[in-house]
């Protein structure tokens, strides 16, 4: 059964046992700032979109140009339609927002959520293959892009994923973290996302706007995406996890999508620190978690990589309650939460046992979690070893660690 966190199924009435389950409710509604849902447009199939407004505070897209107006598409998924912007260079199909209100607002904060539901149309003619679902007119800034090949954030290459897969149903998003806690190193944090799943984090602050207009679609003078969007939702807070997950399963219910981890029996989570996260690979595709989920044959939405830069194990304990505990009840899935953290939590606590007595502590919370394994290395070599502390923290778990699934021990050498 699908699970609906916060919104209740109730009981299913007498003869009536094969009720449909009630779809997931959208994630921390109170916060959502914009939605563009093409769904709320009444238009003929093939009609000129000239303007498309938000559901929460009336920010109206818009284009005063007739050839540079996207179309309307019925009955593209489930039934429901969408808004076309099949962008061919020099060709740029296009909607500006001259007053993005509670959307700027979100933005310049630097503690938001974007999520956007789409699909590509095929390949992206463009002089400059980063095609924008989501911008503003600022290169430094919110920049969300698909161009049929990868996706984009921030119009930062070390920020591209390969993923062919968006020609069908997809959605990326990008969750920013300023003075929301998350225990990174700086002090702030970006996750991004595809499918619902984490593919990379990086410890530093979203850019602001910079005071330049929102476009959906392209840039406003260039990078035209080739594409068919269904929703937008932009939260003025960043979302969790889990909490993103549920925005997943609430965007596969509506337009009757399988779950993207439907097909395994596991999601791995890699949660720790700025190693485990992938820290010094040149882009997400030479990280360790996204090279793992390849050899495990492993697409986007079935595995997580949370890792955050900076952060302690007694931090990471801070956050796992809301971060991931709640994912195996989310999606009825046993999680595989991988990490291993030493570093930081020795600068922080050096006088030993603590780093050991944290990481235990932090390891039996996790396993009092139903369906959630554990996996858990120990510490790797720095510049300045031998260190004794790092010796006796491998050794008292290599003695002891009964609240580890899959223990992976690290020598002092390594």
């Amino acid at each position: 059964m699908r699970l609906a966190l916060g919104l209740g199924l109730g009981h299913v009435p007498l003869g009536k046992a094969n009720t449909v389950p009630a779809p997931t409710a959208i994630p921390a509604l109170a916060n959502l700032v914009t939605r563009f849902s093409a769904d709320s447009l009444s238009l003929g199939n093939g009609a000129n979109v000239t303007s498309w407004t938000d559901s929460i505070n009336s920010i109206v897209a818009a284009n005063a140009t007739s050839g540079e107006r996207p179309t309307f598409a019925t009955n593209r998924l489930n039934g429901k339609p969408s808004v076309q912007f099949p962008g061919a260079w020099p060709t740029i199909k296009r909607l500006m927002m001259a007053t993005p209100g509670a959307l700027a607002t979100a933005i310049d904060s630097k503690d938001f959520t974007v999520f956007i539901v789409f699909r590509t149309l095929g390949g992206n003619a463009t002089s400059n293959p980063q095609a924008g679902l989501l911008t503003t007119d600022n290169a430094a800034s919110l920049y969300l892009s698909a161009d049929g090949q990868n996706v984009q954030w921030n119009n930062v290459a070390a920020l591209t994923v390969p993923y062919a897969g968006q020609t069908s149903f997809s959605t990326i998003g990008q969750t920013a973290f300023n003075t929301t806690p998350n225990y990174s190193g700086t002090g702030a944090l970006q996750s991004f996302y595809v499918n619902g799943g984490a593919a990379s984090s990086v410890a530093v602050a979203a850019n602001a706007t910079g005071g330049q207009p929102f476009t959906i679609g392209s840039l406003i003078s260039n990078n035209p995406s080739n594409a068919e969007i269904f929703d937008i939702l932009v939260w003025n807070k960043p979302l969790t996890p889990a909490q993103y997950m549920q925005a997943q399963m609430w965007a596969c219910d509506k337009y009757g999508q399988a779950y993207p981890w439907a097909s395994v029996t596991a999601i791995n989570t890699f949660f720790g620190d700025s190693i485990t996260q992938g820290v010094g690979a040149s882009t997400i595709a030479h990280q360790a978690p996204y090279l793992a989920a390849q050899s495990l044959g492993l697409n986007f939405g079935q595995w997580h990589n949370i890792g955050i830069g900076g952060i302690t194990v007694a931090n990471m304990g801070v956050l796992a309650p809301s971060w991931v505990d709640p994912i195996p009840a989310l999606i009825s899935k046993k999680i595989n939460l991988v990490g291993f953290e030493w570093h930081n939590e020795n600068l922080t606590n050096p006088t030993l046992p603590l780093p050991y007595n944290h990481a235990v502590t932090y390891l039996a919370a996790r396993k009092a979690i139903a369906n959630q394994r554990t996996v858990w290395g120990t510490s790797t070599s720095e510049s300045a070893d031998p260190i004794a502390n790092r010796a006796s923290y491998n050794s008292a778990f290599d003695a002891a660690h009964a609240n580890v699934d899959s223990y992976v021990p690290t020598p002092t050498s390594v």
